[in-house]
């Protein structure tokens, strides 16, 4: 059996928001929308996940999309979306090989922190 190529999947992507815990006090928020004020929207979420940032932004009005080559992350981040109410652009595509509908003025891409 050949795995896929792609890192997040079966229990890894089940549990990822549980590893995690409350990530709404995170650093990286504040600085993401500083970025974003900066530079301006729409924006690309590369590695968007579950959609930790994707989601929050997207309730706050920000134009914003997201791509994960993983496609139960991107399941997952589905699901939390619609119990948000949200409908967000989701893409199952690795940053290496991008060929996505529209440009973005803001591009956030982040190491995964493990706290």
């Amino acid at each position: 059996m050949t795995e896929p190529d792609y890192e997040y999947r079966g229990l890894m992507a089940a549990t990822w928001d549980l590893g995690r815990g409350d990530t709404s006090n995170w650093s990286d928020r504040s600085l993401f929308r500083d970025i974003v004020r900066q530079y301006g929207q729409p924006v690309l979420d590369v590695g968007c996940g579950t959609g930790r940032i994707l989601l929050d932004f997207l309730s706050e009005g920000v134009d914003i999309d997201g791509v994960d080559n993983s496609p139960e992350m991107l399941a997952i981040c589905r699901d939390k979306s619609q119990k948000l109410g949200l409908s967000p652009n989701l893409y199952q595509q690795t940053m290496e090989t991008l060929d996505l509908p529209r440009t973005y003025r803001t591009i956030l891409v982040r190491q995964v922190p493990f706290n």
